[in-house]
Protein backbone atom coordinates (compact mmCIF):
# COMPACT_ATOMS: atom_id res chain seq x y z
CA UNK A 1 0.00 0.00 0.00
CA UNK A 2 0.94 3.43 -0.80
CA UNK A 3 2.22 6.17 2.30
CA UNK A 4 0.39 8.68 1.57
CA UNK A 5 -3.38 9.74 1.49
CA UNK A 6 -3.18 11.48 -1.83
CA UNK A 7 -0.29 10.53 -3.79
CA UNK A 8 -2.33 9.82 -7.05
CA UNK A 9 -5.81 9.87 -8.02
CA UNK A 10 -5.27 7.02 -10.04
CA UNK A 11 -5.33 3.44 -9.53
CA UNK A 12 -1.79 2.82 -7.55
CA UNK A 13 -0.51 -0.43 -7.56
CA UNK A 14 2.81 -1.10 -5.41
CA UNK A 15 5.27 -3.84 -5.57
CA UNK A 16 5.22 -7.06 -2.89
CA UNK A 17 7.47 -6.79 -0.29
CA UNK A 18 9.39 -9.21 -1.63
CA UNK A 19 9.56 -7.24 -4.73
CA UNK A 20 6.87 -9.35 -6.85
CA UNK A 21 4.29 -7.89 -8.50
CA UNK A 22 1.12 -9.82 -7.81
CA UNK A 23 -2.50 -10.29 -9.55
CA UNK A 24 -5.58 -8.26 -8.55
CA UNK A 25 -7.82 -9.94 -6.53
CA UNK A 26 -10.25 -9.86 -3.93
CA UNK A 27 -8.80 -11.97 -1.29
CA UNK A 28 -5.35 -9.82 -0.99
CA UNK A 29 -7.93 -7.69 1.34
CA UNK A 30 -8.94 -9.73 3.54
CA UNK A 31 -6.16 -9.55 6.38
CA UNK A 32 -5.35 -6.66 9.01
CA UNK A 33 -3.89 -4.05 6.34
CA UNK A 34 -7.06 -4.38 4.06
CA UNK A 35 -9.41 -3.68 8.00
CA UNK A 36 -7.41 -1.00 8.44
CA UNK A 37 -8.62 0.53 5.26
CA UNK A 38 -11.97 -1.07 5.45
CA UNK A 39 -11.99 1.54 8.72
CA UNK A 40 -11.12 4.43 7.10
CA UNK A 41 -13.99 4.17 4.58
CA UNK A 42 -16.30 3.66 7.79
CA UNK A 43 -15.07 6.49 8.98
CA UNK A 44 -15.48 8.30 6.09
CA UNK A 45 -19.00 7.78 5.60
CA UNK A 46 -20.02 8.46 9.39
CA UNK A 47 -18.21 11.75 9.12
CA UNK A 48 -21.07 13.92 7.86
CA UNK A 49 -23.17 13.10 11.37
CA UNK A 50 -19.92 14.11 13.55
CA UNK A 51 -19.14 17.34 12.45
CA UNK A 52 -21.65 19.20 14.89
CA UNK A 53 -19.79 17.93 17.57
CA UNK A 54 -15.81 19.11 16.57
CA UNK A 55 -13.92 17.55 18.96
CA UNK A 56 -15.75 13.66 18.14
CA UNK A 57 -14.73 14.72 14.35
CA UNK A 58 -11.52 15.35 14.62
CA UNK A 59 -10.82 12.11 16.54
CA UNK A 60 -12.81 10.26 14.02
CA UNK A 61 -10.70 11.99 11.40
CA UNK A 62 -7.17 11.11 12.95
CA UNK A 63 -8.01 8.19 13.95
CA UNK A 64 -8.44 7.39 9.92
CA UNK A 65 -5.19 9.45 9.15
CA UNK A 66 -3.12 7.14 11.91
CA UNK A 67 -4.90 4.03 9.88
CA UNK A 68 -3.81 5.69 6.45
CA UNK A 69 -0.48 5.58 7.96
CA UNK A 70 -0.64 1.69 9.83
CA UNK A 71 -2.04 -0.29 7.11
CA UNK A 72 1.16 0.46 4.31
CA UNK A 73 2.73 -0.32 6.97
CA UNK A 74 1.32 -3.55 8.69
CA UNK A 75 0.95 -4.31 4.69
CA UNK A 76 5.01 -4.35 4.32
CA UNK A 77 5.63 -6.25 8.18
CA UNK A 78 3.19 -8.84 7.34
CA UNK A 79 3.81 -9.35 3.86
CA UNK A 80 0.45 -9.04 2.24
CA UNK A 81 1.05 -5.73 0.63
CA UNK A 82 -0.37 -5.88 -3.02
CA UNK A 83 -1.97 -4.34 -5.91
CA UNK A 84 -5.23 -4.50 -4.50
CA UNK A 85 -4.83 -3.31 -1.26
CA UNK A 86 -2.90 -0.08 -3.05
CA UNK A 87 -5.91 0.34 -5.00
CA UNK A 88 -8.21 0.21 -2.15
CA UNK A 89 -5.93 2.63 -0.54
CA UNK A 90 -5.70 5.75 -2.45
CA UNK A 91 -9.19 5.46 -3.48
CA UNK A 92 -10.08 5.46 0.24
CA UNK A 93 -8.11 8.46 0.89
CA UNK A 94 -9.98 10.24 -1.45
CA UNK A 95 -13.56 9.07 -0.30
CA UNK A 96 -12.58 10.23 3.42
CA UNK A 97 -11.44 13.46 2.37
CA UNK A 98 -14.27 14.62 -0.22
CA UNK A 99 -16.63 13.65 2.66
CA UNK A 100 -14.37 15.74 5.34
CA UNK A 101 -13.98 18.97 2.93
CA UNK A 102 -17.64 18.34 2.03
CA UNK A 103 -18.98 18.42 5.22
CA UNK A 104 -16.87 20.92 6.51
CA UNK A 105 -18.60 23.22 4.07
CA UNK A 106 -22.12 22.37 4.67
CA UNK A 107 -20.88 23.19 8.49
CA UNK A 108 -19.64 26.44 7.67
CA UNK A 109 -16.13 26.02 8.46
CA UNK A 110 -14.77 26.84 4.92
CA UNK A 111 -16.35 27.88 1.69
CA UNK A 112 -17.46 25.67 -0.81
CA UNK A 113 -15.37 27.36 -3.63
CA UNK A 114 -12.55 26.47 -1.62
CA UNK A 115 -12.75 22.95 -2.68
CA UNK A 116 -11.96 23.56 -6.46
CA UNK A 117 -8.24 24.82 -5.07
CA UNK A 118 -7.94 21.83 -2.44
CA UNK A 119 -8.90 18.96 -4.89
CA UNK A 120 -6.93 20.40 -7.60
CA UNK A 121 -5.26 17.74 -7.56
CA UNK A 122 -7.58 15.33 -8.47
CA UNK A 123 -9.47 17.34 -10.81
CA UNK A 124 -6.03 17.46 -13.15
CA UNK A 125 -5.65 13.38 -12.55
CA UNK A 126 -9.39 12.80 -14.00
CA UNK A 127 -7.58 11.60 -17.30
CA UNK A 128 -5.39 9.15 -15.29
CA UNK A 129 -8.72 7.60 -14.02
CA UNK A 130 -10.26 7.34 -17.54
CA UNK A 131 -6.69 5.71 -18.72
CA UNK A 132 -5.38 3.58 -16.22
CA UNK A 133 -8.31 0.84 -15.97
CA UNK A 134 -6.98 -0.48 -19.33
CA UNK A 135 -3.91 -1.25 -18.62
CA UNK A 136 -4.73 -2.87 -15.23
CA UNK A 137 -7.24 -5.37 -17.03
CA UNK A 138 -4.70 -6.28 -18.93
CA UNK A 139 -2.57 -7.06 -16.86
CA UNK A 140 0.28 -4.40 -16.20
CA UNK A 141 0.78 -3.02 -12.66
CA UNK A 142 1.56 0.60 -13.37
CA UNK A 143 3.54 1.77 -10.31
CA UNK A 144 3.40 5.08 -8.80
CA UNK A 145 6.32 6.10 -6.72
CA UNK A 146 5.14 8.97 -4.72
CA UNK A 147 6.43 12.51 -5.44
CA UNK A 148 7.30 15.10 -2.71
CA UNK A 149 4.94 17.79 -3.61
CA UNK A 150 1.91 15.41 -3.12
CA UNK A 151 3.51 14.32 0.17
CA UNK A 152 3.55 18.28 1.53
CA UNK A 153 0.21 18.86 -0.01
CA UNK A 154 -0.97 15.62 1.96
CA UNK A 155 0.52 16.88 5.18
CA UNK A 156 -1.04 20.38 4.54
CA UNK A 157 -4.03 18.91 4.15
CA UNK A 158 -4.53 17.39 7.75
CA UNK A 159 -3.22 20.30 9.37
CA UNK A 160 -5.78 22.76 8.35
CA UNK A 161 -8.56 20.14 9.17
CA UNK A 162 -7.21 19.79 11.98
CA UNK A 163 -6.78 23.58 12.73
CA UNK A 164 -10.34 24.12 11.31
CA UNK A 165 -11.77 21.91 13.81
CA UNK A 166 -10.26 23.18 16.83
CA UNK A 167 -11.61 26.59 15.64
CA UNK A 168 -8.37 28.11 14.52
CA UNK A 169 -9.04 29.75 10.99
CA UNK A 170 -6.64 32.62 10.39
CA UNK A 171 -4.17 30.34 8.54
CA UNK A 172 -7.14 28.11 6.46
CA UNK A 173 -6.90 30.43 3.28
CA UNK A 174 -3.14 30.19 3.31
CA UNK A 175 -3.22 26.61 3.82
CA UNK A 176 -5.80 26.31 0.77
CA UNK A 177 -3.12 28.31 -1.36
CA UNK A 178 -0.62 26.46 -0.30
CA UNK A 179 -2.59 22.64 -0.62
CA UNK A 180 -3.65 23.83 -4.46
CA UNK A 181 0.07 25.15 -5.12
CA UNK A 182 1.48 21.66 -4.19
CA UNK A 183 -1.23 19.48 -5.47
CA UNK A 184 -1.11 20.98 -8.57
CA UNK A 185 2.38 20.70 -9.23
CA UNK A 186 1.91 16.99 -8.18
CA UNK A 187 -1.02 16.39 -10.79
CA UNK A 188 1.33 17.99 -13.47
CA UNK A 189 4.30 15.48 -12.17
CA UNK A 190 1.99 12.42 -12.39
CA UNK A 191 0.00 13.79 -15.49
CA UNK A 192 3.35 13.89 -17.37
CA UNK A 193 5.10 10.73 -16.45
CA UNK A 194 2.09 8.95 -17.37
CA UNK A 195 1.77 10.35 -20.93
CA UNK A 196 5.22 9.96 -21.53
CA UNK A 197 5.16 6.00 -20.60
CA UNK A 198 2.37 5.61 -22.44
CA UNK A 199 0.81 4.93 -19.00
CA UNK A 200 3.03 1.99 -18.42
CA UNK A 201 5.02 3.70 -15.48
CA UNK A 202 7.48 1.27 -13.89
CA UNK A 203 4.51 -1.93 -15.42
CA UNK A 204 5.05 -5.56 -15.88
CA UNK A 205 2.63 -8.10 -16.96
CA UNK A 206 0.82 -10.15 -14.75
CA UNK A 207 -1.63 -12.20 -14.66
CA UNK A 208 -4.89 -11.09 -12.90
CA UNK A 209 -7.37 -13.15 -11.32
CA UNK A 210 -10.72 -13.44 -12.36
Amino acid sequence: MKTGWADSAACDVTMTSDGREGSVAWSQLLNIAGALTFSRLLIAIVFPFLISMWWLALAFYLVAVTTDVLDGYVARRTGTDSPAGAILDGWVDKVLHVNVIWSMVNAEYLPGWWMIILFSREILQLPLVAALPGPIYEGHSPVHPPVLSGKIASFLFVVMISTLLVGITEPSWYFTCAIGLFGTIAALQYLAREFVSGFRTGSVSVPLQK
